[in-house]
């Protein structure tokens, strides 16, 4: 006889559970217990795949649970009484398994040899859920039809109490990682708004402001430390417009070429220019911008804008006193040169004064001195011998400089010349732009001694447009491939200066010939030199429009 009280106190204790772990354990003690059996197994489905989720075993009077989460294999169980379950969703009862034909080759109830075996479905509104296995290893027939009643009826209430602890222990788990977010996101807007109050601080401080300019649109955002910089009101909307009425009149051509560029090529950008404010003061403004895509591809540009102004007038400072030295240096050593140049040749010229007058007294004397006076004559050619070799040696010492050979980048070694020298030519307004060749192949020769000619090149053409108030101070600076073959390498530096007169481009490399009322003459002398000893050539050309290139061509490494 089914005994209704007890079914009904052990259905009441499974709907009171809803603690996943404590329903599994308290639904396998039960089961031991209304079963009189000695093994359980609860498995439960998970993405379909039957798995062990808890062991219980009773010893004696005391009864053992544990939690497995395994994989099913044939130690733990009949496989054919599982399949069975799995297929029919019918429960299999075994009075003697070890003398059930169907069952005795089982590997399971080889090894194993239990007696009673009883496997049920739980079932939850025909969607199978789990099942339960239970066996006797001592007596046969252990699970009687009324036992097997039971515990289906605890199977299905197992079944409901099974989903309203998942659903339970689900909603639990997100209300705990909701909880979790929320105080995740507190924690975020917290950090979020400290570094936005570092970040304003530090902008303040480094009087530098951040912007986004998306480019289609023309839409710009600026920071608010960026409108103090432009001293707009931060309350109007920014426009490319207003900010060209802040740009300094003579960095207007510079700020064009710099829109267009990033328009058209959408890539990096960083320049430096002045600002002309309402009171008539000068700010220097340096600009970066970093290109990037939106979510629709659509081209912006995410940077920042840094007041150096004082940096830029310290930078000036410093740069006046560093020439002011550099001009007393060189006047000092032009000093020493022109006093060791005398030293050394006076003495031989005064030796050809000296026996010249003497030749001229013997060829006077009656009778001449034939043999005295052609001795003499030989004095005197061995002086003037003697000032060559001191002219030749000094010339030398200026312009044959031996070379240590290595290969050279020469794109590489023009960028290193650049930054050495953008500061001075931005401060004598020049717009530099630089075509380097991808395809350049290196050169053998000193890199240190081409880079001395490329520098030359750059500060020439800079003082070559200092006085030019007409138009840009454009200078181009371009490496190329040069030859039929290709076996050459080209450098030239393009201004839009003063040119030079046509017929007077070979003394531009003479000897202490200049142009600069500051220059001495030696720069493009030296510069020859240098190239010359790379086997190369050094050049100088008109422009169709104003100013002038100079050019050297070496022949790249490959070349014998």
């Amino acid at each position: 006889m089914i005994d209704v009280a007890t079914v009904i106190k052990a259905s009441q204790a499974l709907s009171s559970e809803l603690v996943l772990p404590s329903l599994i354990e308290t639904l396998v003690r039960i089961a031991l217990e209304q079963a009189g059996a000695q093994r359980a197994l609860l498995i439960l489905l998970k993405a379909d795949e039957p798995r062990i989720e808890t062991e219980a075993l009773r010893a004696h009077d005391t009864v053992e649970v544990t939690f497995r989460d395994a994989v099913i294999t044939p130690a733990d169980l009949p496989q054919v009484a599982l399949y069975h379950v799995l297929r029919t969703r019918e429960s299999v009862v075994l009075d003697d398994a070890s003398a059930n034909s169907s069952y005795s080759e089982d590997e399971y109830v080889r090894r194993r040899g239990p007696r009673s075996v009883l496997c049920l479905p739980i079932v939850r509104q025909t969607r199978l859920v789990g099942l339960l296995y239970l066996e006797n290893q001592l007596t046969p027939r252990a699970f009687t039809p009324d036992r097997v009643a039971v515990l289906e009826l605890l199977a299905s209430q197992a079944a409901i109490s099974l989903e309203n602890a998942r659903l339970y222990t689900d909603t639990y788990q997100e209300n705990c990682e909701h909880k979790l977010a929320l105080e995740r996101l507190r924690r975020s807007e917290d950090a979020l708004r400290r570094r936005e109050e570092f970040l304003k601080e530090a902008q303040r401080l480094s009087l530098t402001g951040g912007f986004v300019w998306r480019v289609p649109s023309n839409e710009i955002a600026w920071s608010r430390q960026l409108y103090r910089i432009f001293e707009f009101d931060p309350e109007v909307r920014v426009t490319l417009a207003m900010i060209g009425s802040r740009v300094h009149p003579e960095d207007l051509p510079m700020l064009g070429d710099m829109l267009e560029r990033a328009r058209n090529e959408a890539a990096d950008f960083e320049y430096e220019h002045r600002l002309l404010m309402p009171d008539r003061s000068v700010k220097y403004v340096h600009l970066v911008g970093h290109a990037t895509r939106d979510g629709n591809g659509r081209l912006e540009y995410i940077g920042a804008a840094q007041d150096v102004t004082q940096n830029r007038l310290a930078q000036d400072a410093l740069s006046k006193a560093q020439s002011d030295l550099a001009r007393v240096v060189r006047v000092t050593s032009l000093g020493a040169l022109t006093a060791s140049i005398a030293h050394e040749v006076n003495q031989p010229l005064s030796g050809i004064v000296t026996n010249a007058n003497t030749c001229l007294r013997m060829l006077a004397a009656d009778p001449p001195n034939i043999d005295g006076a052609r001795e003499t004559a030989r004095r005197a050619i061995r002086d003037a011998n003697r000032a060559s070799d001191v002219i030749t040696r000094l010339r030398a010492l200026f312009i044959k400089k031996g070379t240590a050979s290595e290969a050279v980048d020469l794109n590489e070694a023009t960028r290193e010349v650049i930054a050495l020298c953008v500061s001075e030519l931005q401060r004598g307004r020049v717009i530099l732009r630089a075509e380097l060749a991808e395809d350049l192949p290196p050169v053998t020769g000193d890199r240190v001694q081409l880079q001395q000619v490329v520098l030359n090149l750059l500060v020439n053409a800079a003082d070559a447009m200092s006085g030019v108030e007409d138009r840009p101070r454009q200078l181009l600076i371009k490496t190329e491939r040069e030859g039929d073959e290709g076996d050459r390498v080209r450098l030239a530096v393009q201004d839009t200066g003063v040119g030079f007169e046509p017929s007077g481009v070979e003394r531009l490399f003479e000897a202490f010939y200049t142009t600069k009322s500051g220059g001495m003459g030696i720069g493009l002398l030296v510069s020859r030199s240098i190239i010359e000893s790379h086997r190369g050539q050094l050049g100088a050309v008109l422009n169709e429009g104003p100013g002038a290139t100079f050019w050297f061509s070496i022949p790249h490494a490959g070349t014998r």
